[in-house]
């Protein structure tokens, strides 16, 4: 066979499909151009139309429906983080890191932390404590030596001193008496002319003379007794309880010094991070401030991280929840009852179809980026109910948030609406023919509007206000702002 011949019979079939793909296009061109002259001409051919698609007004159930995306996360998570303090304003380095999505059991190393400066402040805190005991030495030593010379002044040197005067008070007794005896001698001597006037004065002097040295023993008695003995208890008294506070003061420095220690060995105790409880490592990863780009936090080797930092979580995978962000559009919907259905949509799983209910709520929106300051969400927990052991934290979800239910309520497609500053405006079919008129709303979704006031069923309104609306009809809108100021 022929090359010419094989080519064509190949192109045999694919002009016969060609044929029948123009022959599809064209009867569905004609289709929706008949569908479209329907719903041009359904309104039994009233010339007043404007030729606009049209709705017929109608009661049914309206549906509120809120979606928005989310994470899936685990709601009983089990966070480690960083209890390193930082030494400086950068934090502590990642040495190494356990890889993420590994199962460990409880007590199992899940990162290593640099410890070097803390193992240098070790070493220098043992100096100080190492001074700071050779102190509590010493003030102990002189606070036991004050109270050992208090005792030995009290029990010792005082009596000593006392018994020295009453040796000299009792030779001065003695001498006093002996030099009466010897004056009384004298002067019946010299009374018989025996002893001279000279000798006689001299004897008298002595007997002054013992007096006085009496005298003197007895008041060195009284100020060893009433004024030293006191000044001296004064002084070791003193002696002591400043010791006492030395070496109380001084314990109390080397206590400090040694719990710094202790922190310090704490500290490096805890560089090294273990799991506390079995379970799937999943990393802490983020942005660190706030969303402000450049600042992306990622546990790796290398990385800094901040005293109570995040770095891991084990999850509980029997109890899941999504994380999601809500308008604040939408927000006024949440506000007292949130028992509200939910139902969730993995993309990970298409076929996967979970139920859920609204758990919490924030009350002030997320921090927002510094170019889109303008929107505020809010962050809302999602349960889901039996979530089944195949999903895993970080999923990304679908929620959709059954907000509304309301029963037999009027409603339109909002296409229908046209929206004149505060008021809302809708064309719609009278006898007369098309009219503009005001309708007051309620609830809306992305499709359907509920209509309050203005509308009754069965009535037709067009689908293109815009083109068929009847603008003199419209207030002036700085006319109103007038009236309401």
């Amino acid at each position: 066979m022929s090359p010419a011949s094989q080519s064509h019979r190949n192109s045999e079939p694919r002009r016969g499909f060609t044929v029948t793909f123009v022959l599809c296009v064209l009867i569905a061109i004609v289709a929706l151009s008949a569908l479209v002259g329907y719903l041009i001409l359904g309104t039994e051919g009233d010339a007043n139309s404007a030729g606009s698609l049209v709705h017929e007004v109608s009661r049914g159930t309206f549906l509120l429906d809120v979606v928005e995306r989310g994470e899936v996360e685990s709601s009983s998570n089990v966070e480690i983080r960083c209890e390193v303090k930082a030494l400086g304003a950068s934090g502590t380095t990642i040495i190494d890191v356990v890889e993420e999505g590994k199962y460990v059991q409880e007590g199992d190393i899940l990162a290593q932390l640099d410890s070097s400066a803390l193992e240098q402040d070790r070493l220098q805190q043992q100096i100080i404590c190492n001074t700071s005991q050779s102190q509590v030495t010493q003030t102990l030593n002189d606070f036991e030596t004050a109270k050992i010379a208090r005792e030995e002044y009290v029990n010792g040197t005082f009596i000593q001193e006392e018994q020295e005067i009453l040796n000299e008070k009792i030779l001065a007794q003695e001498s006093l008496r002996r030099a009466d005896e010897y004056a009384q001698y004298s002067e019946r001597l010299a009374a018989k002319g025996y002893v001279t006037a000279l000798q006689l004065e001299g004897d008298q002097f002595a007997v002054e003379k013992a007096n006085n040295e009496l005298a003197a023993a007895k008041t060195k008695l009284v100020v060893l007794r009433d004024f030293t003995r006191k000044k001296m208890l004064t002084q070791l008294d003193s002696d002591v309880v400043t010791s006492e506070a030395k070496w109380v003061a001084a314990r109390s420095s080397h206590k400090l010094d040694l719990e710094k220690l202790a922190e310090i060995d704490e500290q490096i105790e805890k560089c090294v991070i273990r799991a506390p409880q079995a379970g799937q490592v999943v990393y802490a990863n983020g942005n660190s401030n706030r969303w402000s780009s450049g600042n992306e936090f990622v546990v790796e080797p290398g990385a800094m991280v901040r005293e109570r930092q995040v770095l891991f979580r084990l999850p509980d995978t029997q109890h899941m929840q999504v994380k999601a962000k809500i308008n604040e559009s939408r927000i006024a919907l949440f506000e007292g009852d949130m028992d509200m259905d939910v139902t969730i949509r993995l993309d990970a799983y298409d076929d996967l179809q979970l139920k859920g209910r609204i758990r919490h709520v924030n009350e002030y929106p997320e921090p927002t980026h510094r170019f889109m300051s303008q929107i505020k969400e809010y962050a809302t927990e999602i349960e889901i109910f039996d979530s089944p052991p195949t999903i895993r934290p970080g999923l990304t979800a679908q929620v959709t948030i059954h907000a509304a239910e309301v029963q037999d309520v009027l409603q339109i497609p909002v296409q229908a609406l046209y929206r004149h500053g505060p008021f809302h405006f809708v064309v719609a079919r009278r006898p007369s023919g098309w009219e503009t008129f005001e309708v007051q709303l309620g609830l809306s979704n992305t499709a359907f509007v509920i209509v309050e006031q203005g509308l009754t069923t069965g009535e037709v309104v067009s689908m293109n206000p815009r083109a068929d609306i009847d603008k003199s009809l419209l207030p002036d809108l700085e006319e109103e702002e007038g009236k309401q100021s």
